[in-house]
C-alpha cells in the first residue's frame, strides 16, 4: 500500500477547495526514455534498479511511475524508441535500396562502423532483451518477433528484387530457416551473427 503513495502523490495534487486534480507531466519524456535506453544498454535489464533510472533520467521515482506504470513499462517504451531509432531507418534502407549488394554492404558496415565508434560500448537492446527477458516475458518477446521479423522481410525482398535483376545469385533461397536467436553477449559487435538486426543468412549475399 506503501508503494502507491508516491504515485498518487505525483498524479494529483490538491487544489485548495477540498479537491484533487490531475497534475501535469513536469518532465520530457523523450529524454527520459533516452536516458532510461543508455542504462539499460550499459546494465541489463536486472541489473538497473529503479534508483539508477531516476539517477539516469533526472526524474523522480513517482514521476517514472505515473509515467511508465512500472520499470517493465519504461522498459517497454525504451525498446520502442530503440526499433525506431535502430530498426525501421534499416528495414527503409533495405525497402528503397536500388542495389541489392551494396545495401547489404552498407547495412552490415555500417553497424559495425557504430559499434567501433560507440565510445561507451553499449550493448545492442535487442539482443539484451532476447537473451534476458525473452523466455518469461511475453510482452518483450512480442515486440523482439516484431522487429526481427521486419527486418527479415525487408531483407527478404531485397534478395528477391537483387536476384531478379540479376545482381544475386538466383540459385540462392532468399529466405532459410536459420536460428534468429542471439548468442548471450552484451557486445552486438563482437560479430555480426550476434546481432539480430544482421541475420546470419545476411553473409551469404555479401561475400565475393
Amino acid at each position: 500500500m506503501l508503494l502507491l503513495f508516491p504515485l498518487l502523490l505525483d498524479r494529483t495534487f490538491h487544489n485548495g477547495h477540498g479537491r484533487f486534480v490531475a497534475r501535469t507531466r513536469e518532465f520530457d519524456t523523450d529524454a527520459a526514455i533516452e536516458a532510461a535506453m543508455s542504462a539499460f544498454r550499459q546494465a541489463g535489464y536486472a541489473g538497473t534498479s529503479i534508483q539508477d533510472l531516476v539517477d539516469a533520467t533526472g526524474v523522480g521515482r513517482g514521476s517514472l511511475y505515473a509515467a511508465f506504470g512500472s520499470k517493465e513499462g519504461l522498459y517497454l517504451a525504451v525498446l520502442d524508441r530503440y526499433r525506431e531509432q535502430y530498426a525501421e531507418p534499416i528495414v527503409g534502407l533495405l525497402k528503397e535500396g536500388v542495389n541489392a549488394k551494396a545495401v547489404i554492404r552498407e547495412v552490415l558496415v555500417g553497424v559495425v562502423d557504430a559499434t567501433v565508434e560507440d565510445g561507451n560500448r553499449e550493448a545492442c537492446l535487442v539482443v539484451g532483451a532476447a537473451t534476458e527477458l525473452a523466455h518469461r516475458d511475453l510482452a518483450v518477446r512480442d515486440r523482439l518477433q516484431g522487429t526481427i521479423q521486419s527486418l527479415e522481410d525487408a531483407l527478404f525482398e531485397l534478395i528477391v528484387r537483387g536476384q531478379a535483376a540479376g545482381e544475386l545469385p538466383a540459385d540462392r533461397a532468399p529466405r532459410q530457416r536459420h536460428d534468429c536467436s542471439p548468442p548471450p553477449s552484451r557486445d552486438c559487435g563482437s560479430s555480426v551473427p550476434s546481432d539480430p538486426t544482421a541475420p546470419r543468412s545476411w553473409r551469404r549475399w555479401t561475400s565475393p
